[in-house]
C-alpha cells in the first residue's frame, strides 16, 4: 500500500514477514526480560485496552508470558479517572471512555510487584472517510499470455485533512475480517495541511471476499511509534542489528500508549 496525496503526501510503506499480528516487538539484546505494554485507547467506540507480557531473550524461542495482576489507571486532563480491569490474563479492558480533542491523557500501570510505568498522549481530531472507490487491476506482466488468472482491485480511498491542526495517520486493512499485516501504511500532513489525501492500495480479491480499509487519525507518538517500526523493517541485509521500537513509557518499559479514531469502509464482491 502507498499512501499519496492529491497534492503529494509523504508516506512509509513496510513489509511483515510474520504473522498477522498488529505490532511487532524485538528485543534482541541478551538482557533482563522488560514489560511490554500495547495500550490503546480508540475514541470511536470509546474503549481502552492494554495488553502486557514480559520480553523474551534474543535466544529464547518462547511464548511472551502475559503480565497479569497489574493495576492500570486511566486519567483525563480535566480530572475524570478510571480503572481498567482485567478481564483475561494480561488482558485489561473498559468501555465508555469520555474524550475530546486535544484532551490529554495519562495511564498509569503498576505490576504485581509495585514497579510503575506511566505514559502520556493527546486526544487527536478525527477524520472521515469520504470515498472508496475499487476498480480492477492487472498488474504489470498480467494478461491472457502468461495464465495470470489472479484478480487484483486498486482501491482508491480519500479524506479531507483538517487544516492548522498536526494530523497523523495509519491505515489498516482487512479481508475477510483478517488483518493484512503485510500491507501497511502511516503518513502525516506536514506538507499539505488541509488537503484532500488519497490512500491507493492493490489488493487480490476474489468473488465473495470481503474488503475493509480502516483510517486511524492518531495521535503523534502512536505515529512516531509506528514510524521507528517501519524505518526497523526497511533495514536491508548488512544493515545495524534492529532496536526496539522507542515508545512513551518511562521506566524502560517497552511498547506504547496511543490514542486514535476510526473511519472505515468496507464493501463484497458479488
Amino acid at each position: 500500500m502507498k499512501l499519496i496525496k492529491i497534492s503529494i503526501s509523504l508516506f512509509i510503506t513496510i513489509i511483515f514477514f510474520s504473522s498477522c499480528t498488529d505490532i511487532i516487538e524485538l528485543d534482541l539484546k541478551n538482557t533482563e526480560p522488560r514489560i511490554i505494554i500495547e495500550a490503546n485507547l480508540n475514541t470511536t467506540d470509546s474503549t481502552f485496552s492494554a495488553k502486557l507480557t514480559m520480553s523474551n531473550n534474543f535466544y529464547e524461542d518462547a511464548k511472551l508470558k502475559n503480565v497479569t495482576g497489574a493495576t492500570i489507571t486511566l486519567e483525563n486532563s480535566d480530572g475524570t479517572k478510571y480503572t481498567i480491569p482485567e478481564i483475561e490474563n494480561g488482558y485489561y479492558f473498559l468501555n465508555n471512555i469520555s474524550t475530546k480533542p486535544n484532551n490529554i491523557f495519562s495511564v498509569k500501570v503498576i505490576d504485581a510487584n509495585g514497579k510503575e510505568y506511566k505514559a502520556n498522549t493527546t486526544v487527536p481530531f478525527p477524520a472521515e472517510i469520504t470515498l472508496l472507490l475499487p476498480a480492477p487491476f492487472t498488474p504489470p506482466g498480467g494478461g491472457p499470455n502468461n495464465n495470470d488468472t489472479t484478480k487484483y482491485y486498486q482501491i482508491t480511498t480519500l479524506w479531507k485533512d483538517t487544516i492548522n491542526i498536526n494530523n497523523y495517520y495509519r491505515i489498516k486493512t482487512f479481508i475477510n475480517d483478517e488483518f493484512q499485516a503485510d500491507d501497511y501504511a502511516i503518513t502525516d500532513d506536514r506538507y499539505n495541511d488541509g488537503d484532500t489525501l488519497a490512500s491507493v492500495s492493490m489488493v487480490e480479491l476474489y468473488s465473495k471476499d470481503k474488503f475493509k480499509l480502516q483510517l486511524l487519525s492518531t495521535d503523534q507518538k502512536y505515529f512516531k511509534y509506528f514510524l521507528d517500526v517501519a524505518i526497523l523493517y526497511n533495514k536491508g541485509p548488512g544493515t545495524t542489528t534492529p532496536y526496539n521500537p522507542k515508545g512513551n513509557f518511562d521506566n524502560n518499559a517497552l511498547g506504547y500508549f496511543g490514542i486514535y479514531s476510526v473511519s472505515e469502509v468496507e464493501f463484497t464482491l458479488p
